[in-house]
This record gives C-alpha cells, structure tokens and sequence, in this order.
C-alpha cells in the first residue's frame, strides 16, 4: 500500500474530513495540518490553543477535534501549531516536523497549502522524488501582492505535479503558470457530509433563502442584497439570510427589510441548521472557481442558485440541481430567487441531487479518492 504524507491547513478542513476518510481505504496517510492563529477558527476546524511556543500534537489531544473520530483517524492526524509569526517558533515548527517525517518513507507528498510557516521545510520536501499540490483557486480572485507571487511560485516550483478540482479554468491555468498539461490531474469534490451528523435546532427565522460563507467583494453578497430588496419574497413571507464574517460594501440592511445579518463565525452546528431549515441556498458571485458551499448544501439535498462564474455551472447544472443565472446582473438575481420559490420545481430539483450523489455514484467522495490514487500512480510510474 502506497504511504502518503498529506499537508493541509484548517481552512480546508470541511471538505478533507470526507476526503481523507475515502483516501485511507486506499493507502496510508500522515496528514499534517499547519495551524496559527489566523485559521484555528475556520470552515469545520476549531480548536482553544493557549500556548506560546510552536507544537506538534496529535489531533487526539484536542477536545475539540474528538467529534470527529468517528470520521477520520485521529492518530494519523497531526497539528502543527504555530501560535505566533516569529521566526524563532517557524525554525521550532520546522524542526519539529521534520523529526516527524525522519522515518516516514513516504511514495507521495500532497500538498494542499502555501503556508508561510511551511517556507523553511520546502528544500526538505523537494528531496522526496514524488510530490504533488492541490490548487484550489488555479487563478486567484484577487491580485496577489510581490511578496505572495514569489511565495506562490515557489510552492508551485517546489511541487512539480498538479491537482485541480476542476477544469474550467484549465487553459487559464496553463497559461498564467506555464505548466504543461502532463504534470495536471483532476478530482472534484463532494457533499460536506460531515455536516449531516449534526441535529437541527430550532428555526429562528422562518421560511428563508440563504446565503453563507466569508463575506468578501467577489462574492457578490450586495447584488443580492439589492436583488432581494427588489423581489416579491418579503411580500411572499420570505426572508433573506445572511450568516458569515466580512464587511459589506453597501448600506447595513435592517431587519424590517426582510435580510437578517449574521456577520459572525458560524459554528458547524450553527451552519447545519441553517442549511436544514432553509428553503434553497443563493451564491450569487462575482467570480469562483469552485465552492465549498455548494457542497454544504448539497449535502442536505438543498437546491442552489448560482452565477455563472467558473465552475459553478458545471456544480449546479440548471433547472438540474438549481438555477443558473448571469453574474454581477441584480434582474438576473431578483428573476432568479423569484422563480426558484416555486414548489414543484424545488422538490423535483432536491429529488435529483439526492440521486446524483448517493454513495456510489461517479459524484461520491469514494470516486474524488479513486481519482486522486490513480493520479498518486500515474506520478510513481512516470
């Protein structure tokens, strides 16, 4: 069996749990999660960390991550924390893991992050002959600084093959990175079924569309905003909810409006209820590559609308699994929210993507693991 080391951070971690559990079915992982103060509170990861010196811990030593041990193995799962930027804990961390690698003898490193606290262990990395990168945003939504081109360019040097989840955005891909097409492999991601494990508690809202996730320009929360305000859901009963942290670039919406604002972290079983209870979920986004919060919401059968923007109409096909409406255009949004409300065609939607992820499907998290081993082959026996 092929002997993996997989290096992520916690703001993948939601779709991971699913992943990694269908990759152990066929080789052995180490997974190594880069953990500092600016993601121990992100997507499904979320830890109380008081210390002030760079550790390396099992998972299993956090309370907060044995609910998930039914999941993932935690002894295989290892956090390397860095509670602080300074070089002094970045050389600790450093060495830390490489004591942990010392004896892994490892066929594949995958990794999944451009952490800056990784920098120092990447000339160690380059010595394992096979290595692989996921790259989960192939063309950045916004314009890198100088300092994170180079940080990028060196991880994309460094990690010679590549693993996109998508191949809308190949061509472009291709072109901004020079990489040939021969060291480019595909998987996809599926449902966050994690998600499902936790029990709905009670709606506060009522009847509601909803949008969720970190609140930034290029997702487009002030079209819908705008949108919302311009249809006939409120005079339908039907609110608008907004749950995740960010600053908008528009007025505050009021509560009288119809739109509830939850700019705040959102805890998972938070985020459960709020997918459970409502009635479709809206990203209405500027730009994308792919989103995690389609996955979210799939997971409980919830129909999707989405802008057509990388890609999202390939995740959400329409009048299949949602609706498909034009990017940074409000009528196509407020004639979008509008036609999604009505019953049968909600219902007919929730059937099919109830079919189209069931477990053996080609959409399955078993076929994305199955898709990544064959890849981990393909390196090996090149």
């Amino acid at each position: 069996m092929m002997k993996i080391l997989y290096i992520t951070a916690p703001p993948l971690f939601d779709l991971e749990i699913s992943l990694i559990r269908e990759l152990s079915a066929y080789v052995e992982l180490d997974v190594i999660e880069i953990v500092n103060p600016s993601n121990w509170r992100s997507s499904a990861f979320s830890i109380n960390y008081i210390g002030k010196s760079a550790q390396f811990v099992n998972a299993d030593n956090f309370d907060d991550m044995r609910q998930y041990k039914d999941m993932i193995d935690l002894k295989r799962w290892n956090l390397a924390i860095c509670p602080s930027g300074n070089i002094s804990n970045i050389i600790k961390l450093s060495h830390l893991i490489k004591s942990f690698m010392r004896n892994g003898n490892y066929d594949i490193v995958h990794n999944t992050t451009y952490s800056k606290e990784l920098l120092p262990l990447l000339p160690k990395l380059r010595c394992y002959p096979h290595r692989i990168m996921t790259i989960h945003d192939p063309i950045p939504h916004d314009k890198p600084s100088i300092l994170e081109k180079m940080r990028l360019n060196v991880y994309q040097r460094v990690f010679d093959n590549k693993l996109l989840l998508s191949d809308a955005l190949l061509d472009d891909y291709v072109k901004y990175t020079g990489i040939s097409k021969e060291k480019i492999f595909f998987s996809r991601l599926s449902t966050y079924d994690f998600l499902t494990k936790y029990q709905p508690i009670e709606n506060k809202y009522g009847k509601y569309i909803l949008f969720f996730g970190r609140i930034t320009r290029y997702k487009g929360v002030e079209l819908l905003i705008e949108a919302y305000k311009a249809s006939n859901l409120l005079d339908n009963g039907v609110k608008l909810v907004i749950a995740g942290k960010g600053i908008l670039e528009c007025e505050q919406p009021l509560e009288e409006e119809g739109v509830i604002m939850l700019n705040r972290y959102i805890e998972n079983s938070e985020l459960a209820s709020l997918i459970y209870h409502s009635t479709y979920v809206v990203l209405p986004y500027r730009s994308a590559t792919q989103s995690g919060c389609v996955m979210s919401a799939f997971a409980f059968n919830k129909p999707i609308l989405v802008t057509r923007v990388g890609d999202l109409p390939k995740e959400v096909e329409d009048g299949i699994t949602g609706l498909v409406v034009e990017a940074n255009d409000v009528n196509a949004l407020k004639t979008g929210i509008e036609t999604l409300l009505n019953e049968d065609l909600l219902f007919g939607i929730e059937t099919n993507i109830r079919k189209k992820y069931s477990d053996d499907s080609p959409y399955s998290w078993k076929s994305a693991a199955k898709q990544i081993v064959n890849a981990y082959k393909t390196i090996i026996e090149k």
